[in-house]
């Protein structure tokens, strides 16, 4: 059997591993000129940055457990991922912060799922100090790169715990690793081979471009729903698969980072102003990295910081939200996805007017074609380990 794989993303990748271990014939095709995706790591002053993906939450098992595999260090980077320090609003006490979470979670204890609403609709009806109501907006905001009046309810979770204190980790060398790890245990993966077209045949299915063309058995398709109309589908995709790639939103964010004259120690801090939130962290071996990085979103936060002219005005916004770190302005990295044209956005975000089914149908197969990517996982869109759970799930389609 024969298995054709457009992506070499973390979906993508996943999925092939999997299949080829269970010796199936794959062959992955890729429009970048790399291997990850969304995941990409770059050197910067003698350290790793993630100019995409980055946090690897505790419960990331799937991610984790191919770090062991491939011998790869999951580094804590001993910064508090879920409690972020807020600057620039209205600000509260602790006791305010406490309270307004209990009553956070007494109210997504009580909720009618079964009722749409925003994530700012939500916030409007719990009791709490203003300052922490005005903080958790932005954060949702910055985080799902939408505004908070366009997010789903369902992104504050079942509960607080993603507003408290809890550790978050990188691979050292960069979260890449992986997917090289991945791609150098395949027997073809294809760089600079955008596919075109997918045409069902008597038996199976042709893939291919101007240049190339495959024959497969069956197709898995890892690339994000954003630039999945790219592909030429023959016959084309049924009528309610098309309508949930229409359905499927992206977030708009960027990241930052900048050099620090001297390292700071681990923190998170939200700017509820500028609409980001910046951290410091360890590296590999525990040391204390002298950088900063930030992420920010919508686009609305994004364009008030003028990105697309430099980053400049986006330095003085961290320069003010955060007085007490030495930035050296001559070392910046500025990471942009809207403008990437094989993506288009960072990840996918859930709002009211998506359809409740909207990912199940996103997963789901279509005769010989199987989709994968972080966009189909109902529990962890927007993550690495989504994407590499979705590879497995497509696999496992086909092996069974």
């Amino acid at each position: 059997m024969r298995v054709a794989i457009i992506g070499a993303g973390f979906a993508g990748l996943a999925a092939a591993d999997q299949l080829h271990r269970n010796g199936i014939e794959v062959s992955v095709f890729e429009a970048r000129d790399r291997v990850g995706g969304r995941v990409w790591s770059q050197s910067f002053l003698g350290y790793t940055i993630e100019r995409g993906a980055e946090f690897i939450m505790p419960d990331h098992h799937v991610l984790l457990n191919l770090a062991k595999r491939f011998n790869l260090n999951a580094a804590d980077k001993k910064m508090q991922f879920g409690y972020r320090e807020s600057r620039g609003g209205a600000g509260y006490t602790a006791l305010e912060y406490n309270e307004g979470l209990a009553s956070l979670n007494l109210a997504l204890q009580k909720r009618d799922r079964s009722c749409r609403q925003s994530v700012a609709q939500f916030l409007a009806s719990v009791p709490m100090a203003g300052g922490v109501r005005d903080t958790l907006l932005v954060r949702i905001a910055a985080t799902n790169g939408y505004r908070a009046d366009q997010v789903d309810a369902s992104a504050l979770g079942d509960d607080t715990s993603e507003f408290l204190a809890y550790p978050t980790y990188t691979i050292a060398g960069g979260n890449q690793l992986v997917a090289h790890h991945l791609a150098q245990s395949l027997p073809k993966v294809q760089l600079n081979c955008p596919i075109e077209y997918v045409v069902r045949q008597a038996q199976g299915y042709r893939i291919g471009n101007r240049t190339i063309q495959w024959d497969a058995d069956a197709v898995i398709v890892a690339t994000p729903a954003s630039v999945l109309q790219r592909i030429r589908f023959e016959p084309e995709l049924p009528r309610h698969k098309i309508a949930a790639l229409e359905n499927t939103t992206y977030g708009q964010a960027a990241k930052l980072f900048v050099g620090l004259k001297e390292p700071a120690a681990p923190s998170a801090v939200i700017s509820v102003k500028d609409g980001f939130w910046s951290f410091t962290g360890c590296g590999a071996e525990g040391q204390v990295l002298p950088l900063v990085g930030c992420f920010g979103g919508p686009m609305e936060s994004l364009t008030a910081l003028h990105i697309d002219r430099s980053p400049d005005e986006w330095v003085d916004a961290l320069a003010r939200c955060r007085p007490e770190l030495r930035l050296d302005r001559s070392q910046v990295v500025l990471s942009t996805w809207h403008n990437d044209e094989w993506v288009r956005g960072v990840y996918t975000v859930r709002t009211p007017l998506t359809p409740a089914d909207n990912t199940e149908i996103l997963a789901k197969a279509v005769d010989g074609i199987h989709f994968c990517g972080e966009h189909t996982s109902v529990s962890y869109y927007g993550y690495m380990e989504g994407a590499l759970q979705s590879g497995l799930r497509a696999a496992d389609e086909i092996l069974t």
